[in-house]
């Protein structure tokens, strides 16, 4: 019936709890989603693409380190040198753009993890496509050949990873808001 019930604590419906708390939640998860999105572009493009292999096989090791590292570490980890040391965002959530930023970088590093192992792993494959090779023969530049077939073939598995990205920062939102203090479904 979609009801659930009424709080313990404090006795008011937990519907409307949720619909208070939803909206602080689905700010942070968009603009990690985004920051998740656009790092995990870079990490996957300079992969494939840096110009010495210690440089790409130092891209591709980031994955790696962004998936084996825990949230809440991270989280402590940006709060201690962001907002004490380099005093540069708030220690809680003021409810200002600048609170928000350091807790969906924490979200983002998490998502961006096997969205760029999935996109760098694409890259590389579709890169020895006979169909690149064929727009290099007809004079095609790097940029064009990337933008208009690796990119554009290479993205189809991330999309698919998407649902499950979506999923894994509501997941993790929880733990992020009690680590910067946020209000949200954490709470």
């Amino acid at each position: 019936r979609g009801d659930l019930g009424f709080s313990i604590t404090n006795g008011r419906p937990v519907t409307e709890l949720l619909g208070e708390a939803l909206p602080d939640t689905l700010a942070l998860t968009g603009l990690a989603l985004v920051i998740g999105l656009v790092l995990a572009a870079v990490i996957a493009v300079l992969a494939n693409y840096a110009p010495t292999t210690w440089l790409r096989s130092g891209f591709a090791a980031l994955p790696v380190l962004f998936a084996s590292v825990p949230t809440f570490v991270v989280g402590v980890l940006a709060l201690q040198f962001l907002a004490f040391q380099l005093q540069v965002i708030p220690s809680t959530d003021d409810g200002t753009f600048r609170a928000l930023i350091a807790p969906a970088a924490t979200l983002g590093l998490l998502v961006s993890a096997p969205l760029s192992q999935v996109l760098g792993t694409a890259i590389g494959r579709t890169r020895q496509q006979p169909f690149v090779h064929v727009l290099y023969a007809r004079g095609a530049g790097q940029r064009y050949a990337f933008g208009r077939g690796v990119l554009r073939n290479s993205s189809l598995p991330v999309l698919t990873l998407f649902g499950l990205a979506v999923g894994e920062l509501l997941a993790g939102s929880v733990v992020t808001e009690t680590v910067f203090a946020r209000d949200g479904l954490g709470q």
